[in-house]
């Protein structure tokens, strides 16, 4: 019998970057995600515009919206993992 997808999402391990980036940032929330955005392509899909697509068929966009948001996101934390290194006491 498959479990709730609230009850999935809610006991399944994740790791927040939010306080990392925050960090990062200089302890500033304002743009604190602009580490994962200077690594999105400029002409990107955004988020919002996925159900638009899904309802238009267009399945291509979605996947090369997936692809750019996996690429973006394995960069920035490349960057959050060498700006975490730093920190480290020698």
């Amino acid at each position: 019998m498959s479990k709730p997808l609230a009850e999935v999402l809610h006991w399944k391990p994740f790791i927040d970057l939010k306080p990392v980036l925050v960090m990062i940032n200089g302890g500033r929330f304002e743009k604190y995600d602009k580490f994962v955005d200077m690594y999105r392509a400029e002409t990107r899909t955004r988020g919002a515009d996925v159900p638009v697509l899904f309802a238009r068929g267009d399945y291509d966009s979605i996947i090369e919206y997936v692809k750019d948001e996996y690429q973006a996101t394995l960069k920035a934390l490349k960057h959050i993992k060498e700006a975490l290194e730093k920190l480290k006491p020698q």
